[in-house]
């Protein structure tokens, strides 16, 4: 394999479109090392054949003023995936691994948004052929689990993890160090706590920075204390072993036990600050998104689509759902962004088309009624006086009527 460090490429990496006839030839028009970058990650004259020209290639005249079209979106897309493992072989040397966010920038080349469509062509690849694609292989030979079966969030915090371990400040959870106020130690607990249900890959990963299975059961039982387990814990910590988080609907019982019930109640107790703090450590140790910022049902549906896409059975509802979410990007909250991202989403560049219209709606009889029920079962809720265009929301009164 040629080494990237022993190829001199022409300035700026640019193609020169001269002479290239066809997209077979196309592959010509590059520097000879980046011909022998391209064949390593799978870009041939043969595969350049597969592309079809689109109406939008380039024209380019030659002297003789003969056209000659050029694929441009080939050449672009060649040029990307050899500036992307240049990346990817200088981030790995230098850290050890391709753990990196959707949104890093490695020497001017944004890494984080190669990576992700590396992550989605691999798994498709995968789900399509059976067969191991070629580009994966590469990248793999950098970091082992640059695309792993887990969701992507646990393998960048284990980085994180590991990078302290190397240099000696990994600190583990213990009783004598206090409440886990680091985001690291935090995680190192729930992982602890959930290492039966971990895969076998990565309690391997947490053994080699110093987690075995028996160190986490002690940090587990130590963490725990004296705190009794409730019969409704015990089934969170079941249901969650078995389904990994604890999005439930309201009516779902398990092993006969209505948890979605349960589950409510200590959502409320919490913003009631009414609770348990160990029972919430241990709500947080199983499912970090128990009782999320946004609604519940917007996790459930996170939840299908992420089973769907380890399983390889999106359906068109699943894809449906999650164009939405790219496409409301901004509008979703940082954790959401990055769940999202844990399962190949990125932003959509088409945003979401603005309102044009707002509707009126007339006062008609109904305002004199609300004027009457205001004072009486709504008195904190002011009421605009004449046609505003629209009505008040007596939403504080739900359940007082």
């Amino acid at each position: 394999m040629a080494s990237t460090q022993a190829v001199a490429f022409p300035e700026s990496n640019q193609i020169s479109l001269d002479g290239c006839h066809s997209n077979a030839s196309l592959t010509r028009c590059l520097d000879p090392g980046q011909q022998r970058l391209l064949a390593d990650i799978g870009i041939t004259a043969e595969e350049a054949e597969k592309v079809h020209g689109k109406p939008s290639a380039t024209r380019v005249r030659s002297r003789s003023r003969r056209p000659r079209v050029v694929n441009a979106d080939v050449a672009a897309a060649s040029l990307w995936a050899l500036d992307g493992m240049v990346s990817a072989r200088s981030f790995a040397a230098a850290h050890g691994h391709l753990a990196v966010p959707s949104e890093y920038v490695h020497d001017g080349f944004a890494l984080g948004r190669w990576l992700v469509e590396q992550r989605r062509q691999d798994r498709r690849h995968t789900r399509t052929t059976g067969g191991v694609w070629p580009r994966g292989r590469l990248l793999a030979e950098l970091d082992p689990w640059w695309n792993p079966p887990w969701p992507y969030p646990w393998q960048r915090r284990y980085q994180q993890a590991r990078k302290r371990w190397q240099k000696g400040h990994l600190r583990l959870p213990s009783p004598e160090h206090g409440p886990c106020t680091d985001e690291v130690t935090g995680w190192l607990l729930r992982q602890c706590v959930r290492h039966d249900v971990l895969r076998p890959e990565q309690q391997n990963l947490l053994a080699d920075i110093g987690i075995t299975t028996a160190s986490a059961r002690a940090i587990t039982e130590a963490a725990q204390g004296p705190v009794r387990v409730d019969t409704g814990l015990a089934h969170a910590r079941s249901y969650a072993a078995e389904h990994g988080h604890l999005a439930v609907a309201e009516r779902t019982r398990h092993n006969d036990y209505p948890l979605g019930r349960w589950l409510p109640r200590q959502r409320h107790r919490v913003a009631d600050r009414n609770t348990d703090p160990a029972r919430i450590a241990a709500l947080n140790a199983l499912d970090p998104h128990w009782n999320p910022p946004w609604p519940l049902a917007w996790q459930r549906a996170y939840h299908r689509a992420h089973t769907a896409t380890i399983s390889g059975t999106l359906t068109e509802t699943h894809r449906r759902w999650i164009t939405t979410q790219t496409r409301l990007w901004d509008s979703l909250h940082p954790a959401q962004q990055e769940l999202l991202t844990s399962i190949g989403a990125t932003p959509a560049t088409d945003p979401v088309p603005a309102l044009t219209t707002t509707r009126r709606i007339p006062p008609g009889e109904g305002l004199a009624h609300a004027h009457c029920f205001a004072p009486v079962r709504a008195p904190e809720i002011p009421l605009a006086s004449g046609n505003q265009g629209c009505w008040p929301r007596l939403t504080s009164v739900r359940g007082q009527a």
